[in-house]
């Protein structure tokens, strides 16, 4: 899997082209000048309540606007990350023709550790707004480079305006993977076309990602035009109080859009009490109510009209009921065109079953796949690269790309690349399943990984894997550039590292003297950089569960990347350890904590460390090690020759470059404190880099290590750990009940 891998963390992922593109808020152009009520939509990335979403965008009540009842509790209702949430915000419009509007009091959001801009913008606000939007409200000269406790004003899009001649709410919603303009035009009840011509662009798919201002349809008023809050604008779905909390009106397009207002029973903002809302010229109806006329020919309603200082306005309204309600007969003597229709809807049916069932299928299977990649994709938290969300073959316009961007690779291109699986193009297989090497139109190698149907890993590990993958980046850890969805195939698209993994060169007998003292040590410090990477300076906190030599793949100049996560581990930022049922990894890797009560923590990666360190000092697996006298393994026999004072026998004859005993003898007895007994004597990732790095600092004396006895139980009862059949003397460990 060659290349180097980026060293700068990475948020989520981020959009091709996103900059090259225009603002998010370009193409917010006001159409009057003037102040109005605007709403932008908010997809939580991860579940979250209405409350914190209110403190997000620095706004007070998101219910009315969402048509939530007002007995909600914000603090109690959790949104999950299909929802989209509307937000309400004052919009300014005063400036210039044709400006571009300006939020009033927009968020502002303070940087914590490890956030970079592309999460700030793509992931907490949903991409309504850019870094370039970003950068030009708060006067950043460089938006890459952000200061934790750095507060950063979020300029959300809004507009102003009449469109089309209709008084309409500008609202901004984000155009994401696997949503179409024609699916939000149906959605919101607008026009695709007018859409298109309020967000005007020389190339359609370059908004992918983007927030486009999409004019929400609203309730017809009877609101004079000296009300106070004239005009009243209420999209479908939502209620406003108005009149200082004394009227709730509410828009429902199935009442003919048309805006009904009520005495709400809230205790008025401005005023002691409420005034009177009775109707002109009637003694007998207020605000809400309703009388039909003698012929049941014509409805009256006293509406809301406005309010003034210490006025609430009303008015009488006459409404023609249609004569589809008077004369319902005439629908009942029609019968029979209802019966034709009905018949014929269900000979239509039965054809369309009978001839659509084949293309059913393969539909089904396409959705399924789409749903799968919508799902990783809002897993990991962002959008796929532009060209493969649409489907189209990647091309050189991709090369070079040095950014975040994870593809979505179409089974096709993996066939291509990879000359249509030939055996020839095989690297090795794991427990994931095979891995090819393939060749990208644009001539990129890349290695990739395709789950096996027979694979002891499945969905689980695929998810995993690829969820992990796309939200770390480190110099000693792979790097993930796509993945693949398509019918039953699931495939992880890495860098190809040409020298491929540490094992072949550490246990073959032809390339053991490739790797001399200084290439072993740098190895050793690569592999402790990943892991202290993993355990505290991610995102997330990961333990890998799987960290052996077959997992360790080295680049052009030999350096160290750990791979395969499928197995890894999230914890909480505050969580030390847990417990699992599911116990996998590999025997002869696994602490006997993890292995035998299945208590995962950061300590069962410090073990792994420490004999894979035992591993690339001697060219031996501590699996496969045998000693003539005694049952020991690799660990067995480093402790016995630690205490005998024997130590540099452990190192492999046919190294070379060695420069001082003492360097070796301090690794050995770091490789020994990892492989304690007792996790809580083992040191932490930290304390080994520190050791690694400064021959300074005094080490404790190590303590008895682990399984250093070959201790060979049934198999079966660790039915998820894998066995190396390549040995004598493997370990196993049994654990009957994991807890």
């Amino acid at each position: 899997m060659g290349g180097t891998a980026e060293t700068v963390p990475i948020g989520h992922l981020v959009l091709i082209l996103s900059s090259l593109v225009w603002s998010s808020m370009a193409m917010f152009q006001c159409y009057e000048r003037k102040r109005c009520r605007a709403m932008v939509g908010y997809r939580p990335r991860v579940p979250m309540t209405l409350g914190a979403i209110q403190r997000r965008f620095n706004v007070t009540n998101i219910l009315a606007a969402n048509g939530f009842p007002e007995w909600t509790s914000p603090e109690n209702f959790t949104v999950d990350g299909n929802r989209v949430i509307k937000i309400p915000l004052e919009c300014n419009c005063t400036g210039s023709d044709r400006s571009v509007g300006e939020a009033v009091n927009p968020p502002v959001y303070e940087v914590p550790p490890g956030f970079n801009i592309t999460y700030i913008t793509t992931t907490l606000f949903s991409g309504l707004v850019s870094s370039d939007d970003i950068m030009y409200g708060n006067n950043i000269a460089n938006i890459n480079v952000l200061m934790v406790g750095q507060q950063l004003l979020v300029p959300l899009p809004c507009s102003c305006g009449k469109v089309n001649g209709m008084e309409v709410v500008h609202f901004g919603l984000t155009l994401e993977y696997g949503l179409t303009v024609e699916q939000i035009a149906r959605e919101y009840r607008v026009q695709e076309q007018t859409i298109w011509n309020l967000n005007p662009a020389d190339n359609r798919d370059l908004l992918l990602g983007k927030a486009l201002d999409i004019p929400l349809p609203v309730c017809s008023s009877m609101v004079r035009n000296d009300s106070l809050d004239y005009p009243l604008l209420v999209p479908n779905g939502s209620y406003v109080y108005t009149a200082n909390g004394c009227v709730r009106c509410n828009c429902d397009a199935a009442k003919n859009w048309t805006l009904s207002c009520e005495a709400s029973k809230l205790k008025p903002t401005n005023w002691s009490a409420c005034p009177s809302m009775q109707c002109d010229n009637s003694s007998n109806m207020y605000i809400g109510n309703t009388t039909y006329s003698s012929s049941h020919q014509n409805l009256t309603i006293c509406a809301y009209a406005g309010y003034g200082s210490q006025t609430i306005f009303t008015t009488l309204a006459t409404m023609s009921i249609p004569p589809s309600f008077v004369h319902d007969h005439d629908t009942k003597n029609r019968w029979w065109i209802w019966f034709i229709i009905g018949v014929g809807a269900v000979l239509a049916i039965i054809v369309i079953l009978y001839f659509g069932r084949a293309l059913w299928r393969k539909h089904k299977a396409k959705v399924h796949s789409k749903q799968m990649q919508k799902k990783l994709l809002h897993e990991i938290g962002g959008n796929a690269m532009l060209s493969m969300a649409y489907g189209k073959t990647r091309t050189s316009k991709n090369k070079g790309k040095t950014g975040n961007e994870v593809e979505i690779f179409t089974f096709e291109s993996i066939v291509a690349a990879t000359n249509n699986f030939s055996a020839a193009n095989k690297l090795g297989e794991g427990g994931f399943g095979p891995v090819y090497k393939g060749t990208l139109s644009d001539q990129q190698e890349v290695a990739i990984k395709r789950l096996s149907k027979s694979s002891g890993q499945g969905l689980i590990e695929f998810m995993n894997e690829a969820k992990l993958m796309a939200k770390l980046q480190h110099t000693n850890l792979v790097k993930l550039l796509g993945f693949c969805i398509q019918r039953d195939e699931r495939i992880l698209v890495y860098e190809y590292m040409s020298n491929k993994s540490l094992d072949f060169y550490l246990f073959g007998s032809t390339r053991k003297n490739l790797l001399d003292w200084e290439k072993r040590l740098n190895i050793i410090g690569g592999i402790a950089q990943g892991l202290l990477y993993l355990h505290k300076y991610s995102r997330l906190k990961v333990v890998h569960r799987d960290l052996k030599a077959s997992n360790i793949l080295l680049d052009d100049e030999l350096n160290p990347k750990i791979s395969d996560f499928g197995m890894a581990r999230i914890f909480g930022l505050r969580v030390s350890e847990e417990n699992t049922n599911r116990v996998v990894g590999t025997y002869g890797y696994m602490a006997p904590e993890y292995a035998i009560n299945g208590i995962v923590s950061i300590k069962i990666d410090v073990f792994s460390f420490g004999v894979l360190l035992l591993e690339i000092l001697s060219g031996k697996k501590n699996n496969s090690h045998h000693h003539l006298d005694r049952p020991l393994n690799l660990i067995g026999y480093a402790w016995q020759l630690w205490n005998e004072g024997r130590a540099l026998e452990l190192i492999a004859p046919t190294l070379s470059g060695l420069k001082s005993n003492k360097e070796v003898l301090r690794c050995i007895h770091i490789g020994l404190l990892c492989v304690q007994d007792q996790a809580t004597d083992r040191p932490t990732m930290i304390d080994i880099v520190s050791f690694l790095s400064n021959d300074t600092i005094q080490l404790p004396q190590p303590k008895q290590p682990a399984f250093f006895i070959n201790v060979v139980v049934e198999e079966s009862e660790l039915p998820y750990c894998k066995q190396e059949h390549h040995s004598l003397n493997d370990v196993t460990i049994s654990r009957a009940h994991g807890r």
